[in-house]
């Protein structure tokens, strides 16, 4: 495991990235995409007020430069 694991680092992070998104770049909706196997950023996606929409069970890769895979696809929408 490592050290930063579990500590909370990617939601600090995610919180920074959301932040700066809806108020500097003034966006009305993020997106996001991480595969059904990987829990740990899947909940701090959620814990950041991402909401999931659906799953891709197909491979995207020549669309979108992702792992061949199921990935979990969420959102979060500005607040106004």
């Amino acid at each position: 495991k490592l050290d930063a694991q579990g500590k909370g680092v990617a939601s600090e992070a995610l919180k920074l990235i959301v932040n700066y998104a809806f108020t500097v770049l003034n966006l009305n909706k993020l997106v996001a995409l991480c595969s059904t196997d990987n829990i740990g950023s899947f909940k701090a996606l959620e814990k950041v007020g991402f909401s999931r929409e659906g799953c891709l069970k197909q491979n995207y890769s020549e669309i979108i430069d992702v792992v061949s895979g199921e990935h979990k696809f969420v959102s979060r929408t500005r607040e106004f």
